[in-house]
């Protein structure tokens, strides 16, 4: 089953790390693109796709044998075969950041997503054949694949999940829940960390960071408007500059027309005053 949603992951896998080739993530930045956008629509395109495919696949099993399979066992089977599916492409969007290469990311793709559902296939022929209980799949439950066959057995032989795996199904179903939001939050944290096409990134613990407050950017908006007339107070003279510096404590700025203006004035009024009589002066 995992293999039926293959196309969709390799598609993500492919896409996005052609976009960090060709920069199209900071274009889309630049015309304001949220950073959890871009990856959402990845994932929300893909899952429609995915669920189109879930229904035709659980239709088919439940027609095909509706001798041995009830309802209710049909719509399990469908939940988890479309958690399964939206998982595998939340492990897409997290493998994908470790690839700068489009066309080795191709080659390796469907490699790295099928090479899970192949261990998995061993948890399950271990118990199934010699009759001895599996008891390490559980620390493989972070891989879709492992929590996904405990489920599946315990949907079609619910009497030997439990010595198969020694795991109860509940624990199984949590985790395919969770795994996509937890993919999904990896993904962005993985984006910030590895540095971009124009090399720049995020320290690790970025995210630990305490946010700036609106109060915190308004100081120092304040105080970087505070240093800038300081200086443009000592190019007028000091009535002019006196009240600048009384308007920047009052938090009134004045504007760059009035500063251009009164420059100008004073221009105007020197070259009135200028004479070239006056030994004064024309030092």
């Amino acid at each position: 089953m995992p293999v039926a949603f293959q196309q969709s992951c390799v598609f993500i896998f492919n896409e996005m790390v052609k976009d960090r080739e060709n920069k199209m993530k900071e274009s889309l930045k630049i015309m304001g693109l949220n950073k959890y956008m871009y990856a959402l629509a990845y994932l929300l395109q893909r899952m429609m796709w995915a669920t189109l495919t879930t229904l035709l696949m659980t239709m088919m099993t439940f027609t095909l044998n509706a001798d041995s399979i009830s309802f209710g066992q049909a719509m399990k089977l469908f939940l988890a075969v479309w958690l399964l599916a939206v998982d595998m492409l939340g492990v897409s969007l997290v493998l994908q950041n470790f690839f700068s290469d489009s066309k080795l990311a191709a080659i390796c793709a469907p490699f790295a997503l099928f090479l899970p559902t192949g261990v998995a296939m061993l948890g399950i022929i271990q118990p199934a054949v010699n009759g001895s209980p599996n008891n390490w799949v559980q620390y493989l439950f972070w891989i879709p694949t492992f929590p996904f066959e405990v489920v599946l057995t315990s949907i079609f032989q619910p009497n030997t999940v439990e010595f198969f795996f020694q795991e109860s199904p509940a624990w199984a179903w949590t985790a395919l829940v969770l795994l996509t939001p937890l993919y999904f939050l990896l993904h962005i944290y993985l984006e910030a960390i590895i540095p971009n096409a124009y090399g720049i990134n995020s320290p690790c613990c970025f995210c630990l960071r305490r946010k700036r407050s609106d109060d915190d950017s308004e100081v120092e908006e304040f105080d970087a408007n505070a240093v800038q007339n300081l200086k443009r107070s000592t190019i007028l003279n000091d009535d002019e500059g006196a009240a600048l510096m009384d308007n920047t404590v009052g938090n009134k700025l004045i504007s760059g027309t009035q500063l251009r203006r009164s420059s100008a004035r004073r221009q105007s009024e020197s070259l009135k005053s200028f004479s070239p009589s006056d030994p004064i002066q024309l030092q």
